[in-house]
């Protein structure tokens, strides 16, 4: 039979207000191997950005590299700027020449084959009929 001495719980089996059992303790060898571990993340702070970090390589580098290559950047940015603004000028000095210059010979070109496709089809017309 079993006494009241043998239903008191050791020291070791008292649980403790004041400590936390993550479950893990009571745990068997076989199933602390399947239980994911929780990594400890700081949810508290931000997450870097891309620019952010790409600002803190630049660290790494001396004053001379950084300063060319901002000169480098700079120039290259320019160059591609002052091509793409001569692009649009020039596309637009083209269009307009085009349009003031060009059109009207076509015009008159098309207004001179209609002319003629008349005058052709009230021959063909007028000689058919008396």
């Amino acid at each position: 039979m079993t006494t009241a001495e043998d239903l008191e719980l050791s020291d070791s089996d008292k649980v403790q207000p004041w400590s936390t059992d993550s479950g893990m303790e009571s745990m068997t060898d076989s199933n602390k191997d399947l239980t994911p571990t929780s990594e400890n993340f700081d949810d508290d702070e931000e997450d870097e950005t891309l620019g952010e970090r790409l600002w803190a390589l630049t660290e790494m580098f001396p004053d001379s590299i950084r300063n060319s290559t901002k000169k480098i950047v700079n120039t290259t940015g320019k160059v591609i700027l002052e091509t793409y603004l001569f692009a649009c000028t020039s596309t637009w000095y083209v269009s307009t020449t085009a349009a003031l210059l060009l059109m009207p010979v076509l015009f008159e070109t098309e207004r001179i084959q209609m002319e003629e496709a008349q005058k052709k089809s009230f021959k063909t017309t007028s000689s058919w009929s008396w």
